[in-house]
């Protein structure tokens, strides 16, 4: 009988045994490579996101300074740079931000003129010599002013914005915003995109201006509002896509080179092959075969013959002529029951047998009736 602590014991560390086995230790390995594989994936599909948010989303806003130059006998104007921040197939709304001062000249000035050019690089080159309007990358001229205010209106905002006046908090200007295009698209190539800016101002008189913006706003639809205006959505929703993929392709590439790589099977050895002497005849079933079996001196030799199937009585069109026919029966038919019913007696009879199917004991048992009947049966088939 077993020990109870033995078996309480074993009872208890039953649930140990199989969580340290070798095949959970196993499964261990094998789940955590795939998570720390899940993991990694991951993490590469969120910085290809961000890779491929900085290269679609383009920059929602962009400012130009301009420094306008003011010669002789000419309106004032500037060229400035834009660099590669715009991109192709991307509206984009162009305005023009001056700061003025409430000056008497330019409150005389009254309305003057805004005249913006976007120019490739090419056509930049050619400056002062500048292309038809219709042969730049877009262009726009638009009316400006200062907002009118009247002497009445003028006297109370100074008497109010003294102090800050005189302490340098306030200045007595104007800021202007003025929209030159809307939803301006650029065509897919280097050569179309705008590599520079011309801002010109033209008025009767001179205006006095203290800085100058071109800003650039970009107009998203479709994909790029929902990645914009939805930030964290985006990242989530196409960061899972993406690392989808790459599990898809990762367990391609596991199946492929698994397959490329999978060790050669060795061939069972079915043991040595068995030479036949020439002629001999290659069994194709052993229970169809005819074969002997060894016996002592005294007994006869075994015999296994093929026993054939008895035809169907429904393929003989001939059953009359085989009935009418006078056919005498065979005497060694009456001799094989005798010595069937001889080996049930002496099985009965607690004899001794073995592996032949008569010893001399049974011949001297069977008595004499036993042999007349066998050689009258010798006699009656060496007659026949």
């Amino acid at each position: 009988m077993d020990n109870p602590e033995t078996s309480l014991t074993d009872l208890a560390l039953a649930p140990a045994r199989v969580a340290l086995s070798k095949p959970a230790r196993r499964a261990y390995l094998t789940t955590a490579l795939i998570l720390s594989a899940s993991f990694i994936l991951y993490g590469i599909a969120v910085f290809a996101y961000s890779l491929f948010y900085m290269q679609y989303i383009p920059k929602i806003g962009l400012e130009k300074v301009v420094h306008l130059q003011f010669e002789p006998d000419q309106h004032p104007y500037a060229l400035a740079p834009l660099g590669p921040a715009l991109v192709s197939n991307q509206p984009y709304d162009v305005s023009v931000h001056l700061l003025l001062p409430r000056s008497p000249p330019n409150l005389a000035t009254g309305n003057f003129m805004l005249d913006l050019s976007l120019l490739s690089a090419a056509q930049a080159d050619a400056l002062p010599l500048l292309p038809s309007p219709t042969d730049l990358l877009a262009h726009s001229r638009r009316p400006a002013i200062l907002t009118f205010e009247s002497g009445l209106v003028r006297t109370l905002k100074t008497a109010v914005g003294a102090g800050a006046l005189a302490l340098g908090w306030k200045r007595e200007e104007e800021s202007v915003d003025i929209r030159m295009l809307e939803e301006v698209e650029f065509r897919r190539g280097w050569a179309t995109l705008p590599k520079w800016i011309r801002l010109e101002v033209r008025a009767v008189e001179r205006v006095e201006i203290y800085r100058a913006v071109v800003k650039f706003e970009a107009r998203f639809y479709g994909l790029r509002y929902i990645m914009y205006n939805h930030r964290i959505l985006s990242l989530l929703l196409f960061s899972t896509i993406f690392w989808l993929t790459e599990l898809l392709f990762a367990l391609l590439a596991y199946l492929l080179l698994s397959t490329i790589f999978r060790p050669a099977t060795q061939p069972i050895k079915s043991g040595p092959d068995i030479k036949l002497d020439p002629g001999t005849p290659t069994p194709t079933s052993f229970s169809d075969t005819s074969r002997s079996f060894p016996t002592t001196s005294r007994q006869q030799t075994l015999h296994y013959s093929r026993i054939k199937p008895e035809p169907d009585s429904s393929d003989f069109e001939g059953d009359d002529v085989l009935a009418g026919a006078n056919i005498p029966p065979l005497v060694g038919e009456a001799d094989d029951e005798d010595e069937e019913e001889d080996l049930v007696n002496l099985v009965r009879g607690g004899g001794r047998t073995d592996s032949g199917i008569g010893t001399s004991l049974d011949d001297a048992a069977r008595g004499p009736g036993v042999q007349r009947r066998r050689s009258r049966g010798r006699g009656a088939g060496e007659r026949d």
